[in-house]
């Protein structure tokens, strides 16, 4: 079975930040998309956002991945050109120094295979059968107090250290991100998405969003539904979402909301 891979993506500045610091791109040819989240104030959030999603795109290959997951170079060489690339940017406007972004990549081949890069508490999920999961996990101070024991799960989304990074993409060392494989079957949906949307919009709401989308054939608007869903508890941050549907088929061309530069 060979797999195309339809794409769709949106973005908003939120109901309360001036300026939308997140950067995103979809590529459904290469099977490539990204979400990144940048951070360091107004300017310097949205040219890191916008800096790591080129140089790792660049780096991965925006051309067809049909001979296989290498061709452009690997997710993780990807991340450490994102982190460079914010390392150069910062030589050149020593005060943007601070500036930094989280990075969420998948990249999905026609034999049906995903592979991801991930750095921050921006996040990848897959729905699947009617089942979302997450495939990443945060890069947070609370998700690995959480993991370790140290604070209660119930106590994780109010918790005043819930978005303090553990690692980002262009801030003092190189960060290590995670990086895995996994299969992806016919009517699968992935979402790549800033914590913009995971913040006000639990997961259950999430997965309701992305079955109607899907119920209905609808999912060109499934972006925009999420982050109207974030919007109405307030928006406090900015929100980017992809959505991907996997389908499986003997040949077809892929339908995408792609850019050709990362959008913010």
């Amino acid at each position: 079975m060979v797999f195309r891979y339809d794409m769709f993506g949106a973005s908003h500045k939120g109901h309360v930040r001036t300026r939308n610091e997140d950067s995103w791109w979809t590529d459904p040819t290469a099977g490539l998309a990204v979400v990144a989240d940048g951070m360091g104030g107004h300017p310097a959030g949205a040219d890191a956002s916008a800096v790591a999603v080129r140089a790792f795109v660049d780096a991965v290959g925006s051309d067809t991945v049909a001979s296989g997951p290498d061709r452009g170079g690997t997710m993780a060489q990807g991340v450490i050109a994102a982190h460079q690339g914010i390392r150069s940017a910062v030589d050149v406007e020593p005060t943007h120094e601070g500036m930094g972004t989280t990075l969420t990549a998948a990249r999905l081949c026609p034999s049906g295979r995903m592979m991801f890069a991930h750095v921050g508490d921006s996040r990848l999920y897959r729905l699947r059968s009617g089942e979302l999961r997450a495939i990443t996990r945060d890069h947070t101070w609370v998700a690995e107090a959480v993991e370790t024991g140290q604070i209660a799960p119930s106590a994780a989304a109010t918790h005043p250290m819930s978005h303090v990074l553990t690692q980002a993409v262009g801030i003092d060392a190189a960060p290590e991100p995670d990086v895995g494989e996994d299969d992806v079957r016919d009517g699968d949906l992935l979402l790549l998405c800033s914590d913009g949307l995971t913040g006000p919009v639990a997961d259950d709401e999430i997965r309701s969003v992305l079955c109607e989308a899907l119920g209905d054939d609808s999912l060109d608007e499934a972006p925009a539904r999420l982050i109207a869903a974030a919007l109405t508890r307030g928006g406090p941050d900015n929100i980017t979402a992809v959505v991907i549907r996997a389908v499986g088929s003997s040949n077809g061309a892929s339908t995408s909301t792609d850019h050709p530069d990362p959008v913010g």
